[in-house]
Parts: C-alpha cells; structure tokens; sequence
C-alpha cells in the first residue's frame, strides 16, 4: 500500500516527517495522513514523492510492485532552488539569534563586575549573580529553540545532493556578494579581539577601583562584541558551503559537526557559570573570581576558531 511504502522509503532515507514535509512543501500533519492512510497525495505530490525517493510512480501505486528497488545507485538528491533558499534563509534568520545568545553569554558578568566596585559586597553579589544566570538561561534557550528549527532541515546535512547548474550559479553569486562583508566582520572580530587587552592594562595606571572595574567590564564587551560578528557572519558563511558541496562524500560528516558549536558553547558556559558559583558559595573570593569572565569570553572565540578547523578538517 502507498501509506507503507511512503514509511519504508522516508524511513530508508533517515529523514523524520519534518524533514519530508519540507521537501515536498506540506505540513508535517499532511504527512502523517499520508502514512496513516487518513489521505492519499495528488498526482503532483506522487511526482515529486517518486523523485524524492528514486523510485518509479508505478512502484509507489501499485501493489505489485513491492519489491522494486530504488531507480538509482547513487543515492543522490537534486536539492530544489527552492529548498536551498529555504534552508539559507532559515540558517541566516539563526544566526542573529545564535549570535544574540552568544553576546549573552559573554555579557552575563558584566552587571556583578560593575556592581561589585560601586555597591555593598552583599547586595551586588545577589543581584549581579541574580543576572548573570538570567543571562545564561536566555542564551540557552535560544541555542535550544535555533536547534529545533534546524531540525527539518536536518536532511540538507546528511542527504547525498546536488544542485541543477542555475541554483548552483545563483547560490555562487549571492556567496560571492557576501564575501566582502564576511571577511571585513572577521577582520574586525580580530582587531577588536586583540584590543581588548588593552583595558585590562590600563587598570594598573588608573587606580580607583570603580574606574578598574568599568575598564575589565569594557575588556569584556569588547571580546562579546568580536564573538558577535564572528557568529552571525560564521554561521551565514558556512551554510553557502554546505549547499555548495561538490562531492557527495563530503555530507557523511556533516550532521554531528555542523552544530559542534552550538553544543560545545552551551555546555561550555554551562560549565564556566557552575565552576564561578560553586567557587564562589564555597570560598566567597567574588572579588577576585571576576578575573574568570574575561578569560572565559576570550577563550570562547578561540573555541569557536578550532571547531570551524576541524569541520574544515574533516570536510
């Protein structure tokens, strides 16, 4: 019956419902029908169903052809225009969040900082503490939620493709247009990140523990600001070389290493916020424990560096 064949074949393929829908441009509940029986696809669907799959309409309709094989061996997928600038737009509408979060993240001590040299020791640590893990949560919950969107489009990762010569062409051109911008964000993510030492040497010249203060949080807004650009622009950058793969080899690697930073920085500040607390409620050194922020928020865009090297590595 069609219902279970649609079920073999998606489940052949290692897709989800999601990520069927999304290449067919239903909803997942269209889906759903299908494989229940609920409803069957029209004829243009049964094309595009037969396309997807590589296997003939007559295989798909009719019950004497269970045991048909797939029409091709190569097991490659012509990825629509359509699709490629779905899954662009949706990797650049996550970036900004993605960046967002990673801001957070490196931003979230900065209150406790400031507070700590202007305010009783007391009443800045509850409260500064108080921000900096309201920070962290709102971060994690956007790498979380930039993941599930991620998800329908999980396929374009790990499904064998090609694009026809117009897509290719168009997408060349639109990542040939961004290449300015791409390399003068990384360039400013490089000078601002060298700079921001600067502040942290200016404390032993100006002596004041408020201006002291102000100053490391200003180190650290810098490194956030640097991180920033190298996110938002980073993640835009490597979705155009995802579609624009030329061999098919290249995907197998692609579905655990093309969200490695995004995992790797979830846990990664999840870890630095437990070691800051858990040392802090011990030892109570909140006003030297401070130091750990600017140190963390610059090693994070060197985390982000090494996981874009070994992607490249095992590209």
């Amino acid at each position: 019956m069609l219902q279970n064949k649609i079920i073999s074949l998606r489940k052949q393929k290692g897709w989800s419902k999601e990520e069927l829908a999304v290449q067919l441009n239903v909803s997942r509940q269209s889906v759903s029908k299908w494989e229940s029986g609920q409803s069957i696809p029209d004829i243009d669907k049964i094309i595009q169903l037969s396309t997807i799959f590589q296997v003939t309409t007559d295989y798909l309709l009719k019950d004497n052809h269970e045991h048909e094989q797939p029409t091709s061996t190569s097991n490659i997928y012509y990825l629509s225009v359509k699709e490629a600038l779905s899954y662009l737009n949706m990797k650049i509408m996550t970036s900004k969040y993605l960046a967002i979060a990673t801001l957070l993240c490196i931003l979230s001590p900065i209150t406790l900082i400031i507070l700590s040299g202007t305010m009783i020791e007391e009443i800045a640590n509850s409260f500064g503490t108080s921000i900096l893990l309201l920070c962290v949560a709102i971060a994690v919950m956007i790498y979380i939620t930039c993941g599930s969107k991620t998800k329908p489009y999980h396929y374009v990762q790990t499904t064998d493709f090609q694009l026809d010569y117009q897509t290719k062409q168009l997408l060349q051109n639109m990542q040939k247009d961004y290449m300015p911008i791409y390399t003068k964000a990384n360039q400013l993510g490089v000078f601002l990140c060298i700079i921001s030492c600067i502040p942290i040497l200016m404390t032993q010249i100006f002596q004041p523990q408020a201006i002291q203060v102000f100053l490391i949080a200003f180190s650290i807004a810098i490194v956030g600001i640097a991180v920033f650009f190298f996110v938002s622009v980073g993640t835009k950058w490597n979705s155009y070389e995802t579609l624009l793969k030329q061999k098919a080899d290249k995907h197998v690697h692609q579905s655990s290493q093309s969200s490695l930073f995004i995992h790797i920085s979830t846990i990664y500040w999840c870890i630095i916020t437990s070691i800051y607390l858990g040392w802090n409620f011990i030892y109570h050194d909140w006003h030297i424990s401070w130091i750990i922020w600017p140190i963390a928020g610059t090693l994070s865009g060197a985390t982000r560096s090494i996981c874009i090297l070994y992607e490249k590595k095992n590209k």
